[in-house]
Formats: structure tokens, sequence, C-alpha cells
């Protein structure tokens, strides 16, 4: 249940870890806070453990304000900056981690907005951790970075938000169920499909895989937590032999060439909420409904309907981008060209239209 303690407790994890609180965290956290009324044990814990993380933090101190303005308000302070922003700051009181904590929940501008935002996507997803399972694999490094990554993305923007809640919901689903999805170029039939487990551009033994039925669907087993790529079948609106490679980042239901965009984005080291956002920018596209991503967005099925705007646009996206790239070789898995390089040429305004050419 939501209310201001359980948010102000949600935003000093984030702050302090970059990541969501787990159900038990939150709730002895909560008994923290219950043992005497107020955030005077709360804030004892938190400036212990910041604390003790000085030492192993590099640039100290100043490292660590650098990483609280970074997991909770998304901002990004250079060394000389964190350094004048923390002298600043004790010289007006603010001289310990929990008076910091205090300062940023209680802001009230476009930051604390953002930190408020991020609160209410760790609650959303705390609140869906509800068995044993669920928190266990939350807890692996895998499970921690993409779900880090989904909320690092949220901003003052309501969509970042309801993107964050859809991408961490997609995450835990696909941890814990068969992964169920299409490969696209037009839909591919007879695809073979696979879970990159290690993340290096090739099947290898031990790597769940299938292939594609007649209308391009296919299924992963449970646990199969990695980038999906697709390669082969036939393109079943043509007729002809898909011959490139599509990717997507882990947790996606659609394979196409808009996610092969997302996953090397990923792959650089960006979050998959930037990712998204900079391949719908890049090719002046915009899904009406702010809880889809491309990842999750199927346009062939959304033709018709409340989406069919933005189901157009990315089709549109789709056949430029596969002209002028995927299948002359630029781009497939393990290439590791940079995006950013090929956006300027892929299509401007969403004006683009066509299908690969084969």
């Amino acid at each position: 249940m939501s209310d201001s303690i359980t948010t102000t407790l949600h935003e000093y994890v984030i702050m302090a870890f970059g990541v969501p609180a787990t159900p038990e965290l939150l709730e002895a956290l909560r008994g923290l806070y219950g043992s005497t009324g107020d955030y005077t044990v709360v804030d004892t814990v938190v400036n212990n453990y910041m604390n003790n993380q000085v030492a192993t933090t590099a640039n100290g101190a100043y490292g660590l304000v650098q990483m609280v303005a970074q997991n909770g308000l998304g901002v990004t302070l250079n060394n000389a900056q964190a350094m004048e922003l923390t002298n600043l700051l004790v010289a007006n009181g603010i001289d310990s981690w929990s008076k910091l904590f205090s300062l940023c929940s209680g802001l009230d501008n476009e930051l604390g907005v953002t930190l408020s935002n991020r609160a209410a996507a760790a609650e959303s997803f705390c609140n869906a951790l509800d068995t044993t399972a669920e928190i266990t694999a939350y807890a692996t490094p895998t499970g921690r970075a993409t779900v880090a990554g989904w909320l690092a993305g949220v901003t003052h923007d309501p969509a970042t938000l309801a993107r964050a809640r859809t991408g961490m919901d997609s995450t835990m689903h696909t941890m814990f169920n068969p992964t169920t999805g299409s490969a696209q170029d037009g839909y591919l039939s007879g695809a073979r499909v696979f879970s990159d487990l290690d993340r290096d551009g090739i099947q290898d033994s031990g790597e769940p895989s299938t292939i594609t039925d007649s209308a391009g669907n296919f299924i992963l087993p449970a646990g199969s937590y990695g980038p999906i790529i697709a390669t082969g079948g036939t393109d079943v609106l043509t007729g002809l032999p898909f011959r490139g490679a599509f990717t997507a980042p882990a947790g996606s239901t659609v394979v196409n060439p808009l996610t092969t965009l997302m996953a090397s984005l990923v792959e650089q080291g960006h979050t998959l909420a930037e990712a998204n956002s900079a391949v719908l920018a890049a090719l002046g596209l915009e899904l009406d409904d702010p809880t889809l991503t491309l990842a999750t967005f199927d346009p062939l099925a959304n033709l018709s309907g409340a989406n069919a705007v933005a189901a157009r646009q990315v089709l549109a996206g789709c056949g430029c981008f596969s002209q002028q790239y995927l299948h002359r070789g630029r781009l497939g898995p393990g290439r590791g060209q940079h995006p950013a390089h090929l956006f300027p040429g892929v299509c401007r305004g969403g004006g683009c239209s066509g299908h690969a050419d084969r």
C-alpha cells in the first residue's frame, strides 16, 4: 500500500542502490521507522551504510554524491561538479548522508518529480515480487541490472514511468515464464530463434532455441533470459528467404529491425529505456500508448485499432532500416557497430517506407 512513508523509503533505497527495494528490505525499513515513529533509526542506518561505502568508492565521498545524484535524480556530475556540490552542501548544513537523502526527497522541482516517479516504479515492482523464486531471481546480477536499467530511464515525464513499469514487469515475466514472441520482417516462418545467454552473438551448446511456426511465432522456455537472435526462415508476406539476422534485448516479445537497433545500443552500455527512446527519436516515431516499447510492440498485429498509426510508422522504420543496413551486412550479432553511426542516414521524420531488398 502506497503512503508517504513507503514512498520516502523507496526513494532512499533508490538513491543508495539504484534499484527497487525487495519486500523484505522494505518491511525492515518500515519496522525501523515504526520503532520510533520517525526517521531517526532509518537515518542512522543510511549514514552507517553510506559511510562504509566511502572507502570502496572511486573518488570517495564525492563519488557517492555522484552516485546519489545519478540513481535518484538522473543527474550526471563530473568529478569537479561533485566536489563543488559537496562543499556547497556541507557549507549549508547538509553534512550527513541522511540529510542529503532528505533534501533530495523533498525537492519540489522536476528533479523531485523524477525521484518520485522512480519511487512509484520501484513500488509497483516491489509489490509484484510475491514469490520466493521471483525475489531470488531479482537478486541475480542479470535481474538487478535489467531492472536498474528501466528505473534509470524514468524522468519527470509520466510516459517514462509507464514504460518502466511495463519493462520491469516484462523482465520478471520472462524470468519465470516461457518467452512467447514473433520474428518479423513480415513474419518469418522457419526462422531459428535462440536466447544468447552469454551474449556472444553465436548459438552455443545449451542455449535454448526453437524454430518459428508458419506465422512467425516462437516460444523459448522459462529462464531463457538473454538477448534474442533470429536467423534464416522465410518472409511470409513475400515468400522470399530471409538471409539476415535480427536481435532483440532480453525480455523482448518481438524480434525485428528496430529491436536490433535497440539491442546494439544496449550492448554499448545504454539502458533499455534509453535505447527505446533513442530509436524512436532517431526514426521520428511515436507510440501512442506510453506503456508500449519497441521491444514488445508488434506493428503487424496493430495495423487496425487504436495503435494503427504507430504501427504503420514502426513498419516504415523497419522497412527503411532493413533496406539500408541489415541486408547489406552492415549490422548483425557480434558485429559491434554503434547504431549512433547508423541513425543519420536511416530515416528522417518517419517518412521512409518499403521492405528490405533481398
